[in-house]
């Protein structure tokens, strides 16, 4: 009987025991199988602030470059600040935004937000530029560095992060001259304990005879080891030396057999300068549209201020530089078409194109900014017409004159807005799907507010024309 029950308790222990294995090999298999996810995840965003850092730190290169190019005075953003937006670069986009330091002599803030996989980081570099002409490789200097969340990208052309750094600027200079006195008396001694006194550090604890070793035993200087000796090479043998000089033999003269005549316009200095030309057009088209948008600002803060001149002087310069920037436009694709199949380097052509299509993206977003203020302009009049109406305004000529110089302007928006349009569909084959959406949101932008401008204007006008009725 005993045993028969030795029997059955042995039964009943063994599926327990079993269940217990199976829940501790399944408890095994989660920790590892996590621990495994956490370590992909660390270096999956590794990588990943890898890949921003080298994006960002290669269109910062990009920058000084262009700065590197030229003289101080004709950098690219002397006049305003440089933009592109969302291109597509080294598997991922950025966005670039260059600009003067405010208050501040030969410095830049250069903003660089890097998107890749659907993650955005903003990278900040503040430089100043050292106007020495003794000393060209130390001509651009990184004063300042920082990472920070894509928010605080410049929007409106501003952003908060400027006056942190001019704060922390402001601090280090505070530091600098504490920094200095220690340095100072730093350089006057000579001893490790010495130094940790000045600097109020912590000394270590007094070695062993043993391990590790003291710092001033002889066995421990370099002096005082025995290097390898230099092994011995015996020379080659005769029939090992190459008996064929090369392209031209061994006489030094290289204009013999293996070398080729040069062409009299080789391909590098042909590249150099298309990329150079193209580059100058490019900027000068950027120049004009943000000239025509400037003027809408001007001629807005000249009507708040009742500046009737000043109106006028900026609403003809608008004209002008918005016709100018159609025109540097199409000169700009023209060069492009008549060089694509002639210039003999395709990162040239490729250069180019992406400039191409940068330019016409910055173009439409200025142009489309100052179709806004002038329609806000249009807008405002209208809405003056309406108010003097209801008020009881006698000078019908007046009002009628005002309405039709509002028509007027909703076709002038209009005109712009065609205008953007065919910027879109002249670069259509070559931009890519987000420079497009950044184009596509500009015209519908400046669409909506024609069409809010088109009910005030069509208000004015239905209560000029009842008016004259009566």
């Amino acid at each position: 009987m005993s045993m028969k029950n030795g029997c059955c308790w042995k039964k009943g222990l063994a599926i327990p025991l079993v269940l217990l294995a199976v829940i501790i090999a399944a408890g095994f298999i989660i920790v590892i199988s996590s621990l495994n996810q956490g370590l992909r995840t660390q270096v999956a965003h590794s990588n990943k602030n890898q890949a921003s850092f080298l994006l960002a730190y290669s269109v910062f290169s990009r920058v000084l470059a262009k700065i590197h190019a030229d003289t101080w005075v004709n950098r690219p953003f002397a006049a305003a600040a440089y933009r592109e937006n969302a291109v597509s670069f080294q598997g991922g986009k950025y966005d670039l935004y260059v600009v003067n330091t405010p208050g501040k002599n030969f410095q830049a803030d250069i903003y660089i937000l890097t998107t890749l996989a659907e993650s955005s980081q903003l990278f900040f570099w503040r430089i100043r530029y050292n106007d020495d002409l003794l000393d060209i490789s130390n001509k651009i200097l990184v004063d300042f560095y920082k990472e920070t969340p894509a928010n605080a990208f410049p929007t409106n052309g501003s952003s908060y992060l400027a006056d942190e750094i001019d704060q922390l600027m402001t601090k280090r200079a505070a530091n600098q001259k504490n920094a200095d006195d220690f340095a100072s008396k730093v350089s006057k001694v000579n001893n490790p304990a010495s130094v940790l006194n000045i600097i109020g550090g912590k000394p270590p604890e007094t070695f062993t005879a043993n391990y590790p070793k003291d710092v001033d035993d002889p066995s421990t200087l370099l002096g005082a080891r025995e290097f390898p000796p230099v092994p011995n090479v015996d020379p080659l043998a005769v029939t090992e030396i190459p008996d064929n000089g090369g392209p031209g033999g061994n006489s030094g003269d290289f204009s013999g057999n293996g070398f080729p005549a040069l062409p009299s316009n080789s391909g590098p200095e042909s590249s150099v300068t298309f990329v150079k030309d193209f580059t100058t057009m490019s900027e000068k088209a950027n120049l004009s549209a943000l000239a025509a948008k400037e003027a809408i600002e001007r001629m807005n803060l000249s009507n708040a201020q009742g500046d009737e001149a000043g109106v006028n002087a900026a609403m003809a310069a608008a004209g002008d530089a918005f016709w100018e920037t159609v025109k540097n436009l199409e000169d700009l694709r023209a060069s492009f078409a008549n060089n694509k199949s002639s210039e003999p380097s395709s990162a040239a052509i490729k250069s180019a194109q992406d400039m191409l299509v940068q330019t016409s993206a910055n173009s439409a977003q200025d142009l489309g900014d100052g179709a806004d203020g002038w329609t806000a302009y249009v807008d405002s009049v209208a809405r003056d017409i309406i108010q003097r109406m209801k008020n009881g305004e006698q000078n019908i000529t007046y009002m009628n004159d005002k309405v039709t110089f509002c028509e007027n302007g909703l076709t002038t928006t209009k005109t712009v807005i065609e205008n953007i349009q065919l910027i879109q569909d002249k670069i259509a084959d070559l931009s890519s799907t987000s420079m497009k959406e950044v184009i596509n949101k500009v015209i519908l932008k400046t669409s909506g507010n024609l069409q809010s401008a088109r009910v005030t204007v069509s208000e004015a006008k239905a209560l000029v024309t009842g008016s004259q009725g009566q």
